[in-house]
C-alpha cells in the first residue's frame, strides 16, 4: 500500500533538529523553574505577610512574671484591635530559644521573658497605647507588632523576585539568540531548496513562513519537554522537602494556576522561536537573492 502523504517542502532533518530541541528544552526548563519559583514565592510571601500583620507579641520581663502575665491578659483582652490572647508555654518559649542557644540548660538565675501571643486587627491596634496600659498597671512589657519583620520580608522578597524575573528575561533572550543561529544554520543546509523556491517564483514571505511553521512546532515541542522535566524535578523535590518537614515547616505545593502559567510560557517560547525564525529567515533569504 503506497504512502500518499506529500513530502514537505522544507523536510525535517533529525540530525539538525535534535541539538536544537535539547538546547531549547534546557532554556524552557530554566524559564519554567524561574516562573514557578516566582509564583511560589508570591504565595508564600503573601501568606507570611498576612500572618505577621495579623499578629503581635508582648514580652513581659522583671519579677513575678506569672502573676503579671495573668494581669496582662485581662488588660490586653480589652485593648482595641485585639481579637485573641494566649500565653506561650514554657516549652514553646524554649523552642524559640533552641535555634540560638541549642539544648543548653539555662541557669536558674536567668529569667526567660514570658511571651504573650496576640491576634490583632492591624488597622485598629495601637502599640503605644497598649504599652502605656501595661506600664500604668506596673507591668514591664514590650509590644512588637512585627511591622519591621514584615518590612524586611517584603524588601528581601522584592530583591529575590527581581533576580528571578531577570533570570527569566535572560533565558528568553538566550532563546532568541539560539533560534536566530539555528535558523541561519538550517537556511545554509537547505540553501538548494530555497534557491529552487526562489526560481519558481516563491515570495520571501512564503519561504519565511515555512521556517515560521517549522520553528513554531520545534519551539512548542521543546517548551513542553522542558516543562515536563521541570515538573518531574519539582515533584521529586517536593517529596523530599515535604516528607522531612513538620506542620510548622515550609510545605511546597503546586496549584492549578501554576500549570496554566506554564502553558502560557510554552506558547510564549514557541512564539518567540517562530517570530525570530521568520525575521531571521527573511533577512537571510533577501541577502542571498541580492548576492545572486
Amino acid at each position: 500500500m503506497s504512502n500518499n502523504h506529500p513530502t514537505p517542502i522544507l523536510p525535517r532533518g533529525r540530525g539538525e533538529d535534535r541539538p536544537l530541541i535539547v538546547i531549547l528544552a534546557i532554556m524552557s526548563f530554566l524559564a519554567s523553574l524561574s516562573l514557578i519559583l516566582v509564583l511560589m514565592g508570591v504565595r508564600q510571601s503573601s501568606s507570611w505577610q498576612n500572618d505577621l500583620q495579623s499578629a503581635a507579641t508582648v514580652q513581659i520581663t522583671g519579677n513575678d512574671q506569672f502573676i503579671k502575665s495573668n494581669e496582662a491578659l485581662s488588660i490586653l483582652k480589652n485593648q482595641p484591635g485585639v481579637t485573641a490572647v494566649s500565653v506561650l508555654s514554657e516549652s514553646e518559649n524554649r523552642d524559640l530559644l533552641n535555634p540560638w542557644i541549642g539544648e543548653v540548660e539555662l541557669p536558674d538565675d536567668i529569667a526567660v521573658p514570658t511571651l504573650i501571643r496576640l491576634s490583632i486587627d492591624q488597622q485598629s491596634f495601637n502599640v503605644e497605647k497598649t504599652e502605656n496600659a501595661l506600664t500604668q498597671a506596673g507591668i514591664e512589657a514590650t509590644v512588637d507588632n512585627h511591622r519591621q519583620w514584615s518590612k524586611n520580608l517584603s524588601s528581601t522578597w522584592s530583591r529575590i523576585r527581581f533576580a528571578l524575573f531577570l533570570l527569566l528575561a535572560i533565558t528568553l533572550s538566550a532563546t532568541i539568540g539560539i533560534t536566530t543561529f539555528a535558523t541561519r544554520s538550517v537556511i545554509h543546509i537547505r540553501q538548494n531548496i530555497i534557491q529552487v523556491l526562489g526560481q519558481v517564483g516563491a515570495t520571501d514571505s512564503f519561504i519565511g513562513g515555512l521556517f515560521v511553521k517549522r520553528f513554531l512546532m520545534l519551539g512548542l515541542k521543546s517548551a513542553f519537554i522542558g516543562i515536563l522535566v521541570t515538573l518531574m524535578f519539582l515533584g521529586f523535590f517536593m517529596i523530599w522537602q515535604n516528607s522531612g518537614t513538620d506542620e510548622n515547616g515550609l510545605k511546597i505545593t503546586l496549584e492549578i494556576g501554576d500549570f496554566l502559567w506554564l502553558t502560557v510560557l510554552a506558547f510564549v517560547m514557541s512564539a518567540i522561536c517562530a517570530l525570530t525564525a521568520g525575521v531571521s529567515a527573511r533577512k537571510s533569504i533577501q541577502g542571498q537573492f541580492q548576492n545572486s
